[in-house]
C-alpha cells in the first residue's frame, strides 16, 4: 500500500537519521525504482514479504523456512501469489527452495543490486 503524504513527513525525521538529511533525495530515488519493480513483478492482487530475518548466529539451520512456512500455506490456500526483493544474493536460493523463481536481477549504476522474486500458488 501506499503511504500518505502525512505519513511520508511523520517518517521524514527517521529517515533522516538512518540515512543522513543529505542522501534523502537517493533514498527516495530507491524506493521509487523498487516500487517500480514490484509494479512491473507483481501487479495483480498479491502478498509482499517486506521483511525476514533470522539472527546472523541462528541462520542455516532452517528458522527462515519454519518462519515463513505458515504464511505460505496461508497464500497456497487462499491462492496468493507472492512478492519479494532482496538485496543479499546469498538469499537468493533461500527463497528459491521456498518456491519463489527469480524474476529479476535489477543493477542500477546509482544503487545496491535487488533480485525480484515471485511465488505462485501451489
Amino acid at each position: 500500500h501506499k503511504l500518505s503524504l502525512f505519513r511520508q513527513a511523520q517518517l521524514l525525521p527517521s529517515f533522516a537519521r538512518l540515512l543522513g538529511w543529505k542522501n534523502i533525495p537517493r533514498g527516495l530515488r530507491i524506493l521509487d525504482h523498487m516500487d517500480a519493480l514490484h509494479a512491473r513483478f507483481a501487479p495483480e492482487p498479491h502478498v509482499y514479504l517486506y521483511v525476514l530475518g533470522v539472527d546472523p548466529a541462528q541462520q542455516r539451520h532452517g528458522l527462515g523456512g519454519k518462519l515463513l512456512q505458515p504464511g505460505l500455506e496461508r497464500c497456497d490456500r487462499e491462492r496468493h501469489r507472492v512478492y519479494l526483493e532482496t538485496a543479499r544474493a546469498e538469499n537468493v536460493a533461500f527463497y528459491e527452495r521456498q518456491g519463489f523463481a527469480l524474476e529479476l536481477e535489477a543493477k542500477h549504476p546509482e544503487f545496491p543490486t535487488f533480485w525480484a522474486m515471485t511465488r505462485e500458488p501451489r
